[in-house]
């Protein structure tokens, strides 16, 4: 299917674009039928035979050109079809394989003037129309594309695939859009064209209707691997993670061992900063596809997010090792270098990721080398060629605005400050530098507007939240600054954000990966429990331990945790927030319990009641339930609910952004 799915977006004319006459003579349909069955050798001395005997015949030299070609023989295919073009320089079959020729050789150049002289000789000629739309395409000229796939008559799937990927890549999102929607619904009972359509506009970025086919092709040949991996794809790509990690885990369960599906859902966890979860998989994809790069690359990143530079440095050397021209590689291997403290080694890494890749981020990279090094006229060099490269890039804004500003510019500063705003409004470090000026300028209702940005999209708010108290405070809003102040105060209760030392991790996940999913979450309930024996007031350690007690189904434990963590953070906004996503799940969950189990089933159509124990429907369910009983009665059905319940074992995702940080 993955084959199928792929030769509709073939960029270049393949082998079975060489055409063949409609009635070949009995000698030359023996040579094809030789073709067909693989019998090459054979082939070739037949025709060289008929040669010998006709050397003028235009559809021998043409035939002898295909075996060539078959055979990967361009030099000989060449010199067969060049032959046939002198006998007959109008012959467009003649033409169309020598552009073929050049197509497989991939030059492009050549291959398009062949079809242009065919669609001149003949403008109806379907080949030479389909054949220049497909290199128009491969150059990224889709605009030109879209008249030659309209040309080809009679059009069939390929090229109407082909058609809808020129629309899409031509902007020209409608109509691409109602093309596919017309070939889906002229063939509903398709797997391979619903699968393939679906694969086709995910890669196209369409994600909403690559997710509809695809779901078309799972109704119609349910619990498929290669259906259910590209739909959590899909999801994924879409930002979708609940549906995502449901379906790729479906498709891990039938394929247990594919590190593509354990590295897709890796993503989906890395994606939430479930951290664990996500290097878990990744050891195990690791192990099974040593050399993927694409899986060291993120198990290094997940890796480096935590802290665990020293950790990431011998993986991605032996990426690079692999695949010594991925960029982003290098680029991390040099952050991890720097933060680690290897200075020069990290310098030395950048000048070798300019050259390989000369790009405003790579320039980015070395300039904040220097920067961090207080080594401001260089760090300036590097970030001043970003922007000649790319005159809005925010970082490099940023990074010359904080040197005009540490160097008693504040003017050029504020400047470029806006300025990285304006290509990136959540740009966390800007707004962050941007109100410590207005502060200094005594503009304190616009700082604190800023502050308030910043607290909102920065991974680390603590220090936000501690500059927006004062200024509150200053500016008499008092309730809002003891607010503030709170948050600040639990925040700064949580783990230092510093690099870690050397801690062996993967050695750690590699025992952890050989563990049953409940026995990792026992280890997890351990592990939480000694620390926080250890260091009670860490409000991170007690959030993560109530969502341990609920992963167990240890409701009553969970409970006193979240109590315990309630006062520990002075019942700051952003912990209820997150004690509130996590107890939504188990919220839904019950209520599915008494909707299946009551007479409230009847506000439902039959449809729906059979659907009861689909999870993405739970929530719906719950917010009518809540809106029909009133959130009284809701309440006391809920409470007692959760009395009689027991052994409660589900699944359920914490948001990012409610976390405690």
């Amino acid at each position: 299917m993955l084959l199928a799915a792929a030769s509709a977006q073939q960029p270049v004319p393949s082998k079975s674009a060489v055409s063949h006459s409609s009635k070949p003579q009995p000698q030359f349909q023996e040579v094809e039928d030789l073709v067909r069955q693989g019998s090459l050798d054979q082939a070739k001395q037949r025709i060289q035979d008929v040669l010998r005997q006709d050397p003028s015949s235009v559809e021998a030299h043409n035939l002898l050109g295909i075996i060539c070609t078959e055979q990967k023989d361009f030099p000989g295919a060449l010199d067969a079809f060049q032959h046939a073009l002198k006998l007959d320089p109008s012959s467009t079959r003649t033409r169309n394989n020598l552009g073929n020729v050049y197509a497989a050789q991939g030059k492009s150049d050549l291959a398009e003037k062949e079809f242009r002289a065919v669609v001149r000789l003949d403008p109806a000629n379907r080949d030479g129309n389909y054949n220049l739309g497909l290199i128009l395409m491969a150059k990224n000229r889709p605009v030109e594309a879209i008249s030659r796939f309209q040309s080809v008559r009679p059009t069939n799937l390929e090229t109407r695939f082909n058609l809808i990927r020129a629309f899409l890549q031509a902007h020209r999102t409608a109509e691409g859009l109602k093309a596919a929607k017309e070939l889906s619904s002229e063939n509903k009972g398709d797997i391979q064209l619903h699968f393939t359509l679906g694969v086709l506009l995910g890669a196209e970025k369409q994600y909403k209707p690559a997710q509809l086919e695809l779901e078309r092709a799972n109704a119609l040949r349910p619990e498929t691997f290669e259906i259910l991996f590209n739909l959590g794809q899909v999801y994924l790509r879409g930002l979708e993670y609940p549906k995502a990690e449901q379906v790729l885990n479906r498709a891990l369960k039938l394929k247990p061992d594919s590190p593509e599906a354990l590295y897709l859902l890796s993503r989906v966890y890395a994606d939430q900063n479930r951290a664990v979860d996500a290097l878990d998989l990744l050891v195990r994809a690791h192990k099974l596809a040593p050399e993927n790069t694409d899986i060291i690359f993120l198990l290094a990143r997940v890796s480096m997010l935590q802290k665990y530079f020293e950790d990431a440095i011998p993986l991605l050397e032996s990426g690079l090792r692999i695949a010594p021209q991925r960029a982003d590689l290098r680029a991390a291997l040099g952050e991890s270098y720097f933060m680690s403290g290897k200075a020069e080694k990290a310098i030395d890494e950048f000048k070798s990721l300019i050259q390989l890749d000369p790009s405003a981020r790579s320039y980015t990279f070395m300039g904040l080398a220097y920067r961090h090094l207080g080594r401001f006229d260089e760090g300036r060099k590097y970030f001043q060629e970003g922007l000649k490269l790319s005159p809005h890039d925010a970082s490099c804004l940023f990074n010359l605005g904080y040197i005009e500003e540490r160097q008693g510019n504040h003017a050029k500063a504020e400047d470029l400050f806006q300025q990285a705003l304006r290509s990136n409004p959540d740009f966390s470090d800007a707004l962050l530098e941007l109100a410590n000026l207005r502060i200094e300028a005594k503009r304190l209702e616009e700082a604190a507007q800023l502050l308030r940005r910043y607290v909102k999209v920065a991974p680390d708010a603590a220090s936000g939240y501690y500059k927006l108290a004062m200024v509150e405070r200053s500016l008499h809003q008092m309730d809002a600054a003891q607010r503030d102040l709170l948050v600040f105060q639990t925040l700064t209760k949580g783990p230092s954000t510093g690099p870690y030392p050397y801690q062996h991790l993967f050695d750690y996940l590699d025992n952890r990966s050989t563990l049953s999913a409940q026995d990792r979450t026992q280890l997890d309930l351990t592990e939480l429990t000694n620390q926080i024996q250890k260091h009670p007031d860490q409000p991170q350690d007690l959030y993560l331990l109530a969502e341990t007690y609920l992963k167990l189904g240890k409701l009553e434990e969970a409970r006193k945790t979240i109590a315990q963590l309630d006062q520990l953070s002075s019942g700051d906004f952003r912990t209820q927030t997150g004690v509130g996503v996590l107890l939504w799940p188990m919220l839904i969950f019950v209520a599915a319990s008494i909707l299946r189990r009551s007479k409230l089933r009847s506000w439902f159509p039959p449809p729906a009641s059979r659907m009861m124990l689909s999870f993405p429907c739970w929530e719906i369910y719950t917010r009518i339930l809540v809106t029909r009983l009133g959130p009284r009665k809701f309440s006391a059905k809920l409470s007692s609910a959760i009395r009689t319940t027991t052994n409660i074992s589900f699944r359920w995702r914490s948001s990012n952004s409610a976390r405690v940080k």
